[in-house]
């Protein structure tokens, strides 16, 4: 399956490489209203997790429980993975569900390139698709 060329600039994401690159393995562009947003984002750092949308830091228990690894097998909590010059999987498959852009294609975006913005984002409600593009 071919993958669409990422330009992240979400820096607050656990995933954003220092090349305005993405590392996760796949992102998960969703609907919000009149946006797309990437639902893949996870904060760089874990304290500042919210909770449920709200303004409510998570505690070490739930912290704990979403230190989960990524489709790769890589921990998003450490992101030390990311400044590697060995990363490879810097090109992520881009799930779409945004049905009503002209990129979508049956759940994947058929753009040759996209952008996710929100460099200050805390929640994937911050970020946006600069791609996204209504029929």
């Amino acid at each position: 399956m071919e993958k669409t060329s990422t330009t992240c600039k979400v820096k607050s994401c656990a995933f954003h490489h220092p090349d305005d690159l993405c590392a996760a393995g796949e992102i998960q562009v969703e609907n919000n209203v009149d946006v797309a947003v990437c639902d893949t984002f996870y904060p760089r750092d874990v304290n500042k997790q919210f909770v449920s949308g709200k303004d409510v830091q998570a505690g070490t228990d739930l912290r704990d429980s979403v230190m989960a690894d990524d489709n790769l097998g890589i921990n998003a909590a450490d992101s030390s993975h990311i400044y590697e010059s060995s990363a490879s999987n810097l090109t992520p498959l881009v799930v779409c569900n945004v049905d009503d852009c002209k990129y979508w294609q049956h759940d994947v975006c058929k753009a040759e390139d996209i952008t996710i913005d929100g460099a200050e984002a805390a929640i994937s409600g911050d970020t946006r698709c600069k791609t996204y593009d209504p029929k």
